[in-house]
């Protein structure tokens, strides 16, 4: 034996050199990033020795690997003290025996030895070997490496400690064809542990293989899949029993590539996959050749082999497709790709792949994916293949739960398969399909899908059922809740409806609820037959309307009957509708006019006047067959309407009338922005009486008389005069508040401004211009309402008199005082004005220490107000409710923007005036308080004074602007020295428009806000309370906006 161990030295010294231990570890050893990795080596070796077990003993200074192999040949002992790779070698049936791999163990030795059958040596210098003298081992192979290396022995005992506990588990034996069970003892320290492998035969490219570790009690099934090589290709599913019993298969925890033990490369699957790939010698690298080419075209052909084998025995089920199958392309080896894109062509090709409902299996091409899971159970695939076609088939329904999301996402982005929403199903639901359905089951589906229906849930999810025919009738048939607009049943099945819905359905809450909500059926009374079967007869209009009076005269029947259930309700109902027939074609009811003859009136003035107006009256078609009363309720005219006019229409009358009046109202009330009519109730100036004009137009004294006796009862409810309004506040509590007595309405005016009364000549004349006492002697019995108002040249004899009485030259100024009572109190007011005048001018002087006396006790008795203390001021000013607060002040700021809002003609902008209603703003805020020192000046008689400054000059200040400085955004509450400094003064007004911009006004802050500025040099502060604070931000925020409008 010496001789072949001299002979290979010698021959070695001249392959690689004397220098070879030098160099060669430094390249052999460091191609590893872990340098345990030599114990993969080892078992490597062991496999290709065909050894079926391999047994690892560790000692503190020692580890001794044994296994059953076939002993050392001399070409073995050359190949291990050689250093040349059979790796790139697949077909050899070996996985690396002795070649550079096993160099790996001089990481932690430098004289590794070995007994195998005959042979018994050590290797010196990696390459040369050495004759032993020890005893034979029999029939297995001894491999011992001493911790003799350049890692100290505690070292390389704990380092080959943790990669033995780590390396030697259950997933070492999957890839190895030979080796069934590998053990390990760890020493001094006993600790023990083997790994097993059966393999139970199925077919000659399926097996299942056992992985156990018994001392541990650790269990791995797998069904292994191989090609007929002798460096087979595998693929690996992990087995599992489920609580019921049954056989699947579940994601492996391992995701690493075999080549015939993990690599550094991941497969991004949830099986194991071997492949008897070249690689780099530190596997972390798979090589990209011609014959890794051909091992991966094996693996995807394997993998799609695997999955056909795996469909027809039953283990393809919807969490496999979820869980094992491969739905993303993230594999980032390109020799791995190919098992995505296969999976995918697996489905293209129509493979009967994805479970469905029913328990069996269809293709891509036929599956159904129900959006909700109850769409599935709800619609039977039977069902289904009726609206969709007879090849159609749900997939599963959990693949729309949450847990299948990585396969939904799949199939809807990859395949684009066809996802069914309830809005998609149910209108495919036909009469035929509905009738061959039991009640039970449609009782169900109306139950699940009433949210959808009724849109209670999602109202972008609501399907309209109003057009499906859900309704189930007595004989079992189906129809619509409606056709063509027309209801076809009620819920209580009233006897004049042919059609009746199924008791069964009626009595069921699931069936009554989803009919009365989500198809609107109603309850059966007059009121809904006469919305359903009279209305639609008729048109919009009048020209729109044409149908045959009987069938009207039918109608009215029913309106009869309805009036007696809602006669608010039935006046609703038809107010828009053209159903009354009349002299002047159809029309609504508000436009008809009930005859004063038919209605059997006695008022022969009403009658009279009414006659001989052009209108609308009822057809004489309906007497004696619909009582005037139908007429009267469903909203026809018995008498003319009181109606409005345009506000031009007013004025233009109201100047040729009376210009004085006219000027005065304008300037008094409609110049203001807020105006109302203030007394009597039901009076409005715009307000007349329609047909007014023809009314008017009296060609004989009795059709005068019966005008004025006829609108006497108009009169009487809707006066002539009033009383009108006119102020800048919303209150009409305000010094801008104005008002004008005796405003005359439209009615007044069109009565005074035509001749339509007769005197005792018969000459027609205006109401003013005839005396009361000269009207016809027919005008006797008409006293009332609207003589009493109407303005006659005068009003009795003892106003004549009164005129008479005084010379010629001051009759007509006293006949217009009398006439006129606002002119009449005016005169009054200046007379007295007057009359005080003159008595002071009269009264004896008094002297000025007599006036001071006087100033000062008067100083002293005048009780003042209680004034708050500066603490107390916040408080008062706090802002209760604040988005109330900015609501209104940007609804006057904007109505100010809009021209709404009118600024008293007599205003003056200065620096230092206000309007009243501003000063009023600050008197009720600050009390008369200065905003910047606190001081409070009282005035000899008790009041407050203060100077409303203007913060910005209002010269400077837009017109638009201006039209809310009412609000007192603009002003400061300032004592005259201080309202001198500011208006006059320099100053820096910075740190205010930063507190303007930055601060927030908080809801029922009682805090006075302190705004800091400077003036003449110094640090001065304005006190602001919330409301008066707010004001001036809000008036900031919106005129800065409206200015960037403007701008752009």
């Amino acid at each position: 034996m010496e001789d072949l161990y001299a002979e290979i030295r010698e021959q070695h010294k001249r392959d690689y050199g004397s220098k070879f231990e030098e160099w060669a570890p430094r390249i052999l050893v460091d191609q590893y990033s872990d340098r345990t990795h030599f114990i993969f080596e080892l078992i490597q070796n062991a496999e290709d020795a065909g050894a079926t077990y391999v047994t690892f003993t560790l000692y503190p200074d020692r580890l001794v690997l044994c296994h059953n192999g076939i002993p050392f040949t001399e070409a073995d002992i050359r190949g291990i003290c050689g250093i040349r790779s059979t790796k790139d070698e697949p077909e050899s049936g070996k996985i690396g025996r002795f070649g550079i791999g096993f160099k790996s163990v001089y990481a932690y030795t430098k004289t590794p030895e070995i007994r195998s059958g005959m042979y018994a040596f050590k290797i010196c210098n990696l390459i040369l070997p050495y004759a032993e003298n020890v005893e034979s081992t029999g029939e297995d192979t001894i491999l011992t490496i001493p911790f003799d290396g350049n890692v100290g022995k505690e070292a390389a005992y704990g380092e080959i400690k943790k990669a033995l506990e780590e390396f030697i588990s259950l997933d070492v034996l999957f890839a190895l064809q030979n080796i069934r069970n590998i053990s390990c003892e760890i020493r001094p320290v006993g600790e023990k542990w083997t790994v097993s492998k059966e393999i139970h035969f199925i077919s000659d490219s399926v097996d299942r293989v056992i992985l156990s570790q018994q001392d541990r009690k650790k269990t791995k099934e797998l069904l292994v899949f191989h090609t007929q090589n002798k460096q087979p290709v595998q693929i690996g599913y992990e087995l599992q029993r489920g609580d019921d019993g049954r056989e699947k298969i579940v994601p492996a925890m391992q995701h690493y590539l075999y080549v015939y033990f993990p690599t550094a490369v991941e497969t991004h699957q949830a099986f194991y996959i071997h492949v008897p790939f070249s690689t780099t010698p530190a596997r972390d690298n798979v090589r990209h050749n011609e014959v890794n080419r051909l091992l991966a075209e094996r693996l995807n052909q394997l993998f799609a082999d695997s999955i056909r084998w795996l469909l027809n025995n039953g283990y393809v089920t919807l969490k496999f497709l979820n869980d094992i199958y491969p739905l993303s392309n993230t594999c980032k080896e390109e020799n791995l790709q190919g098992i995505y894109q296969c999976g995918c062509e697996l489905l293209r090709a129509n493979l009967a792949l994805l479970p469905t409902a029913s328990g069996g299996h269809c293709s891509i091409h036929d599956a159904m994916l129900p959006y909700a899971k109850n769409i599935a159970e709800c619609i039977p695939e039977d069902i289904l293949q009726k609206e969709y076609g007879n090849d159609v088939y749900w997939v599963e329904t959990d693949v729309c739960s949450e847990a299948y999301t990585r396969l939904w996402d799949y199939l809807t982005h990859v395949f684009g398969t066809k996802v069914l929403r309830w809005k998609d199903v149910l209108p495919q639901l036909n009469a035929e399909i509905m009738e061959n359905q039991t009640d039970e089951w449609l009782l169900h589906l109306m139950e699940v899908i009433y949210p959808t229906c009724t849109g209670i849930l999602k109202l972008k999810d609501k399907v309209d059922a109003h057009d499906i025919p859900f309704v189930r009738l007595q004989d079992g048939t189906h129809i619509c809740a409606k056709y063509d607009g027309v209801t076809q049943v009620y819920l209580n099945n009233p006897i004049t409806c042919k059609n009746k819905i199924s008791t069964t359905f009626l009595q069921d809450k699931r069936g009554y609820k989803f009919y009365a909500d989500a198809l609107g059926i109603e309850v059966y009374n007059a009121m809904q037959e006469l919305k359903d079967d009279v209305v639609c007869f008729y048109g919009e209009t009048s020209e729109d309307t044409d149908i045959p009076i009987e069938d009207n005269l039918e109608h009215f029947g029913l309106i009869e009957r309805a009036l007696k259930e809602n006669p608010a309700e039935v006046r609703e109902i038809l107010k828009s509708v053209p159903i009354v027939l009349t002299e002047s074609g159809w029309k609504k009811p508000e436009e008809s006019y009930i005859s004063p003859f038919c209605a059997e009136e006695d008022n022969a003035a009403k009658k009279e006047t009414m006659g001989k107006l052009k209108l609308a009256w009822v057809s004489e078609e309906y007497r004696g067959k619909v009582s005037p009363e139908v007429f009267r309720k469903i909203g026809c005219n018995t008498d003319l309407k009181i109606i409005n006019v345009a506000p031009k229409d007013y004025f233009d009358l109201l100047l040729k009338s009376d210009s004085a009046l006219h000027r005065e109202l304008q300037a008094k009330v409609f110049s203001k922005r807020y105006t109302k009519s203030d007394s009597p109730e039901n009076w409005n100036w715009d307000m007349t009486l329609e047909h007014l004009g023809e009314i008017l137009q009296c060609g004989t004294v009795r059709q005068s008389v019966c005008a004025v006796e006829y609108m006497n009862t108009i009169v009487r409810k809707n006066p002539l005069y009033g009383k009108m309004l006119g102020s800048q506040g919303r209150a009409f509590n305000t010094a801008t508040t104005e008002s004008v007595n005796r405003v005359p309405s439209m009615f007044a005016l069109q009565l005074c401004s035509m001749a339509w009364l007769y005197d005792r000549e018969g000459n027609i004349k205006k109401p003013d211009e005839i005396k009361k006492r000269d009207l016809a002697p027919e005008y006797g019995r008409c006293e009332g309402a609207l003589f009493d108002q109407i303005p006659f040249i005068s009003e009795n004899e003892a106003v004549e008199a009164a005129i008479q009485s005084v010379d010629a030259p001051y009759q007509d100024f006293v006949s217009t005082m009398l006439k006129k009572p606002d002119e009449l109190r005016w005169m009054f007011e200046a007379y007295q004005k007057f009359q005080r005048k003159k008595k002071k001018e009269e009264a004896a002087p008094e002297s000025l220490i007599g006036l001071l006396e006087k100033q000062s006790s008067v100083q002293t008795e005048i009780e003042t107000e209680r004034t708050p203390d500066e603490d107390e001021l916040g408080e008062y000013g706090a802002v209760q409710n604040l988005k109330h607060r900015e609501k209104k002040l940007d609804e006057s700021f904007q109505e100010g923007l809009e021209g709404q809002k009118t600024v008293t003609p007599r205003l003056r902008y200065t620096c230092s005036e206000s309007n009243q209603e501003e000063k009023a703003f600050l008197k009720a805020q600050y009390f008369g308080k200065c905003q910047i020192c606190g001081k409070q000046i009282l005035q000899a008689n008790g009041k407050v004074y203060f100077e409303a400054c203007n913060i910005l000059p209002t010269d400077v200040v837009p017109v638009r602007y201006k039209q809310s400085i009412s609000e007192g955004w603009n002003s400061l509450c300032l004592c005259p020295n201080c309202a001198a400094e500011f208006k006059y003064g320099k100053k820096n007004l910075s740190e205010l428009i930063s507190t303007i911009q930055n601060y927030h006004v908080e809801e029922q802050d009682e805090n006075l806000i302190i705004c800091n500025i400077e003036m003449q040099g110094e640090k001065r502060s304005i006190k602001y309370t919330g409301k008066h604070f707010l004001a001036l931000q809000r008036a900031i925020k919106i005129y800065e906006q409206d200015s960037t409008h403007k701008q752009e």
